[in-house]
């Protein structure tokens, strides 16, 4: 939704009974509740070093019109960073995308805050797919001024 000129992602939730920080949160596209801890994701995220990285990623799907949930988007750029260098954003991004088109659509996300939840599981292949698709396309392009602006 827009507020205020921003895009917000909102999805429902409620906080489970006797739980301050766990939440039921609704899943539209499988029709059911999952269980986790958004303060948690939000601790993973901010703690991460990758603020930078993970803001690009997401101005580059909003670009690309694609279907990519925001905790696995993060969790996605988390991981293929793990062993990349702090700091080098250009670099660290061209590496995202190299995970994305080369690792993404094999790679199994389970949520941090509760291992029963596969992340992974929240786009079909078709849709993780067109992520990786578009991840290989964006590498070939010759200037940062066609992937994010």
């Amino acid at each position: 939704m827009k507020y205020k000129g921003l895009d917000v992602d909102l999805v429902p939730g409620r906080i489970q009974k006797g739980y301050k920080n766990y939440h039921s949160l609704y899943k539209s596209k499988a029709d059911t509740w999952t269980q986790t801890n958004i303060h948690k994701h939000i601790d993973i995220v901010k703690n991460s070093d990758r603020l930078d990285e993970i803001r690009a990623i997401k101005i580059w799907r909003k670009l690309n019109d694609l279907d990519f949930p925001s905790i696995y988007l993060e969790l996605t750029v988390i991981e293929a960073l793990r062993f990349g260098l702090k700091g080098q954003i250009a670099k660290n991004l061209v590496q995202v995308f190299e995970y994305l088109s080369k690792d993404f659509t094999s790679a199994i996300v389970y949520d941090p805050a509760n291992s029963a939840n596969r992340i992974s599981d929240d786009l079909n292949r078709i849709e993780k797919g067109l992520i990786a698709k578009n991840a290989s396309e964006t590498l070939n392009q010759t200037s940062w001024n066609y992937v994010i602006w």
